[in-house]
């Protein structure tokens, strides 16, 4: 009976050993792991934006959205707002709720780029000033990213930058990592080779698929004979072919985006007109959502024109420069002395919301093989590089997180905090992401990550 048993339990064990090795042997999709990864993504917009319009009102769990984030109000749940402690003050240079400090100084100001990401002073690097570090993006890359096909996927709208200082992602001290804005050269890049069908991946594929359905019929063939621990055992080997089986088919929809691959000569000429910026960002959203679907990425960026940006938005009836209207909303007690001016910040910013949404809705679209979506395992970043267009201020940032990265974070909530530098948001990124850091960027402005967002 022993004798039996042992021969079973070796036979179970086998028929697991073979099946796996098996589906192990060889070059495998990418995505195929034993549960969904994480994402992370940096969303960008400039110029600063209008407190009393982007920052909610009300508690922790019963906030109301302002006017520039309500298109985002069919996806509260899965949002992390920040704000100021106490009152409002009319003081905008004071230091309040998440702020750039990365110096003796304080809060820092103006429109450069190099510390929002990268939580350090700049430098000077063959006579330009760029940042001495690199950013949080490239850093979770180098971790979560280096067996992806692409390690980071960086696309832009109108994203060139008018300075060294206002470059926004960094892959090291004074190495700045540009976006690509152009969607037919995003496009060859996200998915080169992808609809070309490898005969020998297929060949592979389909011999698992004989290998695990062969295992499988094994398994219920043996376990009426066996006993109760033998039983239990054979059931968990069962599972996880099930399991298996189930991975090897499941796959997100990795077409390529239907408005770049109908019709590319779309983007020959003409793209980067400011009326075609709509189109553009959709463009862009679609490459980089389907990217991260289908695991050629797992951190990518979307940045919107750039620092300091003179962007028009005619398709909001806001033709003027964007950071010339920002410069104009002079502001008294949090109130505009040109109501038409604020109307025209509040609606570019409200429609750069929207994009979001459409793009969170993107992901949340798209299946995970558990029955979760890629939103569910995705955390993305919107922020800006101040948050006063008038005063320059670097005081109580508008960040906002989007996402949980798979339950890490806990949202659909509106935190707030009195005073405390960004660089603890961008270490509970990290640490959300699977990376063990105690501290981003210059340690000596940095506390850890936030409190209360997981």
């Amino acid at each position: 009976m022993i004798g039996r048993r042992m021969n079973r339990r070796t036979m179970l064990g086998g028929l697991l050993a073979g099946a796996l090795g098996s589906l192990m042997t060889g070059p495998t999709a990418r995505g195929d792991q034993s549960g969904p990864r994480k994402r992370f993504v940096v969303w960008f917009t400039p110029n600063g934006t209008i407190e009393s319009a982007f920052r909610p009102t009300g508690g922790e769990r019963d906030f109301t959205l302002g006017p520039i984030l309500e298109p985002l109000a069919p996806l509260r749940d899965h949002l992390l707002l920040f704000g100021p402690s106490g009152a409002a003050d009319s003081d905008f240079r004071k230091e309040r709720g998440l702020s750039i400090r990365v110096s003796e100084d304080g809060p820092s100001g103006g429109h450069g780029c190099s510390k929002l990401l990268t939580g350090r002073l700049p430098a000077l690097y063959e006579g330009n000033e760029m940042a001495s570090g690199p950013s949080v993006d490239q850093v979770i890359a180098a971790a979560v990213g280096k067996d992806d096909y692409l390690p980071s996927l960086e696309l832009g709208v109108r994203s060139g930058a008018p300075s060294s200082r206002d470059h926004l992602l960094y892959a090291g001290a004074g190495q700045p990592v540009p976006p690509e804005s152009n969607p037919s050269a995003a496009f060859d890049r996200a998915f080169a080779g992808l609809a070309t069908v490898d005969p020998d991946a297929e060949r592979r594929k389909n011999r698992r698929r004989e290998v695990l359905r062969f295992a499988r019929e094994e398994a219920k063939r043996l376990a009426p004979g066996l006993g109760g621990a033998d039983r239990q055992r054979l059931d968990a080997h069962e599972a996880a072919l099930a399991d298996l089986a189930a991975r090897l088919d499941a796959r997100v929809a990795c077409a390529p985006p239907a408005l770049l691959h109908a019709s590319p000569g779309d983007w020959e000429e003409g793209w980067d007109s400011y009326d075609k910026m709509p189109d553009v960002g959709r463009a862009q959203m679609d490459i980089l959502a389907t990217a991260l679907g289908c695991g050629i990425t797992h951190v990518g960026s979307l940045q919107w024109t750039a620092a300091a940006a003179n962007a028009r938005h005619p398709f909001v009836d806001a033709p003027e420069w964007h950071h010339e209207l920002s410069h104009h909303v002079l502001r008294e007690g949090d109130l505009s002395v040109d109501p038409d001016v604020t109307r025209k910040v509040i609606d570019v910013n409200r429609w750069y919301a929207s994009q979001l949404a459409y793009f969170l809705g993107r992901l949340k679209e798209m299946p995970e093989r558990d029955g979760s979506s890629v939103l569910d395992h995705t955390v993305v970043l919107w922020c800006n590089e101040m948050s006063d267009g008038f005063y320059h201020t670097h005081q109580n940032m508008p960040f906002l997180l989007a996402g949980s990265a798979g339950g890490h974070f806990r949202t659909g909530r509106y935190l707030t905090f009195e005073n405390r530098a960004h660089n603890d948001l961008l270490t509970s990124l990290c640490q959300a992401m699977g990376l063990s850091l105690d501290k981003f960027g210059d340690p000596s402005f940095c506390d850890g990550a936030l409190p209360g967002l997981v």
